[in-house]
């Protein structure tokens, strides 16, 4: 009986090997899988509960461009907004200098020389004082109602001439260059 006994025992602890080798061989595998996952995760070996790696980073980047991007789009929506602005104003500068006259007309243009007079003058660039002279000379008579129209017309254009004359004497593009680097926000 003994033997027979041993016998069994023996035959008993054949069919448990088997699944304890292939529960091995699973966690085994599951190790494998393991170390694959936290090597593309960034983690190491010795990782615990809580440590950051490669997903924490991303997330941290994705947090950080979300922010970047809603600080823009703040940015946009302001520049947006002062597009819109301006576009009403042109509009309204538009409605005016349709329905004004003539003689409004040339009051507005006469102030754009004035201003882009000033605004060269501020870079530096200095226009002849006769023109200048004969620009505040030309709005006087634009004020007058009695002025005739077409003499008006005609002044005008020559100063025309004569203001496009003294600008073009000046390369601009090179003047504003030098000095737009210099301005906060001028790309």
């Amino acid at each position: 009986m003994t033997q027979a006994g041993a016998g069994t025992r023996v035959a008993k602890r054949a069919p448990t090997a088997q699944p304890l080798a292939r529960i091995e061989k699973e966690l085994a595998a599951l190790r494998e899988r393991q170390d694959v996952l936290f090597a593309a995760l960034g983690f190491g070996t010795r990782t615990r509960k809580g440590d950051r790696g490669t997903v924490g980073e991303l997330n941290e980047a994705v947090l950080k461009i979300q922010d970047y991007l809603l600080r823009t789009s703040e940015r946009l929506d302001n520049i947006l907004g002062t597009l819109k602005n301006h576009r009403e104003l042109l509009e309204k500068m538009s409605r005016r200098v349709y329905h004004a006259g003539t003689r409004e007309r040339i009051r507005m243009e006469l102030d754009i020389m004035k201003t882009t007079a000033s605004v060269l003058a501020l870079n530096g660039v200095e226009l002849d004082e006769a023109v200048l002279a004969e620009i505040d000379k030309l709005k006087e008579s634009t004020a007058k109602e009695d002025a005739d129209i077409l003499a008006l017309r005609r002044s005008k254009e020559k100063l025309d001439k004569r203001f496009d004359g003294e600008v073009g004497k000046f390369d601009l593009t090179v003047i504003y260059k030098t000095r737009n680097r210099q301005i906060a926000g001028y790309r």
